[in-house]
């Protein structure tokens, strides 16, 4: 597991910005074919460099907590498109943004914001990438920690 957090964002001034890549199915984040709408699926984007730098790869669950609130979401878009950027980028879809702090309408940034990657939990780019099989894969995946994240 690779843990980080919103403070250690490269770009962001400490907090979490909100990516509103896509108004729907088919126009959505530079992985998985346009499959991932900001608005509907919990997502991260992630400095590639990084990203591949940590082992994390394209479609990895990543469990994010802010405020006791736990999302589960997948690493589904990049942050730069210099692939070399090995600096840390905190991210998230709008839609994170409303789970994690209901208070949000989805173009703030969120302030607290702490990441847990799995490298060798991912979803298969070629199959479902519904907010439903996220979630399955990160309660299964968390298991028990699942308790913990929302707490």
């Amino acid at each position: 597991m690779v843990s980080y957090n919103s403070s250690q964002s490269d770009r962001t001034s400490g907090e979490t910005s909100v990516d509103t890549d896509g108004t729907g199915i088919g126009t959505g984040t530079s992985y998985f074919g346009g499959k991932i709408s900001a608005q509907i699926t919990n997502y991260v984007a992630i400095n590639p460099g990084w990203a591949q730098s940590h082992g994390i790869p394209a479609g990895a669950i990543v469990a994010v907590r802010h405020d006791g609130r736990a999302e589960y979401a997948v690493y589904a878009d990049n942050s730069a498109a210099d692939n070399s950027n090995t600096q840390v980028h905190t991210q998230g879809s709008s839609h994170l943004a409303e789970a994690l702090d209901p208070g949000n309408n989805g173009d703030n940034s969120v302030p607290n914001v702490q990441f847990y990657a799995l490298a060798n939990v991912h979803i298969d780019p070629d199959g479902s990438v519904s907010q439903p099989e996220i979630n399955r894969l990160g309660e299964q995946a968390f298991g028990v920690m699942a308790t913990w994240f929302s707490n």
